[in-house]
């Protein structure tokens, strides 16, 4: 047993002694002072509870009830590991899973070669599509020449052409020109705006730092704002911008390339990967095995939903339910027994109210006599639960809750049973002020 159980035992007791031992208590004027009403409402409840010993032990059994399938039906515990979450409907029209690092803002934090090598190797993986894209800067990245011409450049983004059209769509934004190839390594994308201000066409050369490239065609800006990547982000990167803040790199000052190109330049890294996998059994084998192992983020987009999987903190909850309708239930049986009380003590409460006492005296009586059951068969109904954990479990064949060996727990025991019995009272105890004072 623990030493918190033990102490609501013993406090119990004390709450039933105290009364007795001060209820010499005097009263001088004309009102009972509130610790004089406070000892002698405990005293005359104590007394009566004694009185009606069958009826106590019968209400304490109902209060201990009410904490027995409190400990050893319900669960709520905190715990890390893996969180699964429904998103809702998935952003992409097939199946597919994103791994990025756990980055909560525009500043990404890099995935490593090594990862997407090992992703590769994966035997259930298809295809891969890794996203390149540049640390969110105020100052321009670098300059892009066309017919002596110049602009700065914000924002980089490279993909692999194929693999990447064939989830996020990125190839139906290309209004002039064409898409890249597969391993065109000297081929840029960039919007009709930038195009307008450069006056180049696709086919025309541009310089980016030092190297020649070639305009393989102009995307529609507004139709990439609109694409989303399978977690349900834009695809555009982030620039700095006053007071810390950040917000998508104008499209007017943004390059698409390939994936190989992209890293080439300065301050661009892999800020996420999609994968393709043979099977939706392979997609959450691998989702599983990134969660664990690297623990990344992964957002797997299947049959139409997109969940997250991630490792994280979650609450572990079992038989709340279960509780509230005990609690509900054994209130009434309590409120039922209080009121049966008020009916057959309407000669003392008219002898108690010639004496001095108030309707708010007369209401203090039965909510004391309720914090005494309350306290005492919420104590005894603790001990009683984490005592029968072992033998229920032997019986049972293993309980699915969590021992509550605790001094939280007990306080938590205790503090359920008083209000429920203290609840069940209130409107018996309403009915007994009235019996004296029928106008309220």
């Amino acid at each position: 047993l623990s030493v918190a159980a033990v102490l609501s035992l013993f406090l119990s007791l004390v709450l039933l002694r105290v009364p007795k031992l001060l209820d010499k208590a005097t009263v001088e004027g004309k009102s009972i002072a509130f610790g004089s009403a406070f000892v002698t409402a405990f005293s005359i409840a104590y007394r009566h509870l004694r009185r009606r010993r069958l009826r106590t032990v019968l209400t304490l059994i109902t209060v201990m009830t009410l904490m027995f399938s409190f400990i050893t039906l319900t669960s709520v515990s905190a715990g890390v590991g893996v969180v699964v979450q429904d998103l809702g409907p998935s952003k992409v029209a097939t199946d597919a899973l994103l791994i990025r690092d756990r980055s909560t803002s525009a500043v990404f934090t890099p995935l490593p070669d090594s990862f997407v090598q090992w992703l590769e190797g994966q035997p259930n993986v298809t295809a891969i599509a890794p996203k390149a894209e540049n640390t969110p800067q105020s100052d321009p990245l670098f300059y892009v020449w066309g017919r002596e011409r110049s602009y700065a450049v914000k924002g980089v983004i490279g993909f692999v052409p194929d693999v990447e059209a064939a989830i996020t769509r990125i190839n139906n934004t290309i209004v002039q020109g064409r898409y890249l190839m597969k391993d065109e390594n000297d081929g840029l994308l960039i919007s009709l705006k930038l195009a307008e201000k450069l006056e180049v066409s696709p086919g025309d050369e541009l310089y980016v730092t030092g190297r020649k490239f070639v305009v393989s065609g102009l995307y529609n800006e507004k139709a990439l704002e609109d694409i989303r990547d399978v977690d349900g982000s834009s695809l555009l990167p982030f620039v700095a911008v006053a007071g810390g803040s950040f917000e998508a790199c104008p499209s007017d000052a943004l390059l698409i390339t390939t994936y190989k190109t992209s890293v080439t330049f300065p301050n661009v890294s892999t800020s996420r990967v999609n994968v393709l996998t043979r099977s939706e059994e392979g997609f959450l084998t691998l989702s599983e095995i990134v969660t664990l192992t690297y623990e990344y983020m992964t957002w797997l987009s299947m049959g139409g939903r997109i969940r997250r999987e991630y490792v994280g903190g979650f609450v572990e909850e079992k038989g709340i339910g279960f509780t509230v309708f005990i609690t509900l239930f054994i209130a009434l049986i309590i409120g039922n027994t209080m009121l049966g009380a008020v009916a057959e003590r309407r000669n003392e409460l008219a002898t108690l109210s010639s004496v001095g006492l108030n309707p708010g005296h007369i209401s203090a009586l039965f909510l004391a006599e309720a914090v005494v059951v309350g306290f005492v068969g919420g104590g005894l109904g603790y001990l009683l639960g984490i005592s029968a954990y072992k033998p229920l479990s032997a019986i049972m064949g293993g309980l699915i809750v969590r021992e509550k060996v605790s001094a939280d727990w007990s306080l938590i025991a205790l503090t359920v049973s008083v209000l429920a019995t203290v609840l069940a009272s209130v409107v018996p105890a309403l009915r007994a002020s009235t019996i004296v004072t029928p106008s309220l």
